[in-house]
C-alpha cells in the first residue's frame, strides 16, 4: 500500500457544519419575525426556536470550532508500517508504528436524530507507549478510514466504537 496524505479540506468542512449554520440563521430568522410581528401562534413558534438557541446552537457552534480546531492546520499520514500526524502550526510530528497500536476507538453522532452534527465523528489511535492520535471527519471521512486495509489489520480486537448525542473531542 503506497501513502495516503489527508488534510482537512473547505468542502468537507462546510459539507458537515452545513446543518448548523442553518439553524443559527433559522433561529436568527425566527427571532427577527417574531419581534416584527407578535402573536400567540408566532410566540409558540418562538419558544420552540428559542430553546432550540439555547440547546442545539451553542452545542452545534462548540463542537463545530473544535473540530475545527483539531482538523487546521494539520495533515494525517498513512503508510505501510505507521501513521503520522503532523501539526503545521507547531510543527509537531506524532508517529505511531501499526504494530504498537493498542486501541482504536471510533466516536460517531448517533444516527436517525436528524442532529445538524450527524456527519460529525473522530477516530483516536492510542500506542503503548501513551502518544496518541486523533483524527476527525473534517480530515477525512471516519467510514474511509476503517476501510483502508491497513486499519483492518491494525484494528482487530483493538477497534471500539462508540456513539454518542455529541460526541466532542
Amino acid at each position: 500500500m503506497s501513502q495516503r496524505m489527508y488534510t482537512a479540506k473547505r468542502k468537507i468542512i462546510i459539507g458537515q457544519s452545513l446543518g448548523i449554520w442553518f439553524f443559527l440563521l433559522l433561529q436568527v430568522a425566527a427571532n427577527a419575525y417574531i419581534s416584527v410581528k407578535p402573536s400567540m401562534t408566532d410566540k409558540s413558534i418562538g419558544f420552540l426556536l428559542w430553546n432550540m438557541f439555547f440547546f442545539l446552537n451553542p452545542l452545534g457552534i462548540a463542537l463545530f470550532f473544535n473540530y475545527l480546531g483539531n482538523s487546521l492546520g494539520k495533515e494525517f499520514l498513512i503508510a505501510n508500517k505507521y501513521i503520522q500526524l503532523t501539526n503545521n502550526k507547531t510543527n509537531n510530528v506524532v508517529v505511531i508504528n501499526i504494530d504498537e497500536i493498542v486501541e482504536i476507538k471510533l466516536v460517531k453522532c448517533k444516527m436517525g436524530h436528524r442532529l445538524p452534527w450527524e456527519d460529525f465523528g473522530y477516530l483516536r489511535f492510542a500506542d503503548k507507549y501513551g502518544k496518541s492520535i486523533v483524527v476527525t471527519s473534517f480530515l477525512m471521512e471516519v467510514e474511509s478510514l476503517l476501510i483502508q486495509s491497513l486499519i483492518k489489520k491494525a484494528a482487530g480486537s483493538r477497534l471500539i466504537q462508540r456513539t454518542r448525542f455529541f460526541p466532542i473531542i
